[in-house]
């Protein structure tokens, strides 16, 4: 049973001055990817595009779907991506939590965006493919991340983030290359 597709909106336009670090952490993920230039790849959180089309640079016959929960950075990567490489790619609005695609993908590229999904285990479970290439940060013994988490737990913070404390902890590597 489908979820109500939760919307999250980012401000594609401030998101682009300010990308440069995710575009560059991203960029050396992009690299890894083994590709023979015919897959179909699926962007889970493709932002503003800039990644997708470099993505998309490693597969001149193949295609990508971008996935972003965000109307705006859809409606940018939309504006980047399509006089390029029309109908190599199909972008989606879909929350990762309750994917619309019944299919396996040749490959997921995935970067700063699987941190947000709580349940890394089930995640796993819906997206099958034969490659999966992402980045997150795994840092949550960061003293800036540990001073946020206590932050979180008190009365004041509680309320103003509806409750929220601290995401599940992230698998290690060896549970995604399972």
């Amino acid at each position: 049973m489908s979820k109500p597709r939760r919307s999250r909106e980012w401000d594609s336009a401030a998101y682009e001055r300010v990308s440069g670090p995710q575009f560059s952490w991203g960029k050396k993920v992009v690299d890894r990817v083994l590709a023979r230039g015919d897959e179909i790849v699926l962007d889970a959180g493709c932002g503003t595009g800039k990644l997708t089309a470099e993505l998309l640079g490693k597969l001149p016959r193949g295609r990508v779907v971008a996935v972003d929960l965000s109307e705006n950075m859809l409606r940018a990567a939309g504006e980047q991506l399509t006089p390029r490489f029309g109908d190599q790619i199909l972008l989606v609005a879909a929350d990762l939590e309750d994917l619309p695609f019944n299919q396996c993908f040749d490959g997921i590229f995935s970067t700063a965006v699987f941190h947000w999904v709580p349940d890394h285990a089930a995640l796993l479970a819906r997206l099958r493919c034969e490659q999966l290439a992402v980045q997150m940060p795994m840092n949550d013994d960061h003293p800036s991340h540990v001073t946020a988490h206590e932050l979180a737990r008190t009365h004041e913070f509680r309320r103003l983030l509806g409750g929220f404390e601290k995401r599940p902890a992230l698998p290690g590597p060896a549970q995604y290359a399972a």
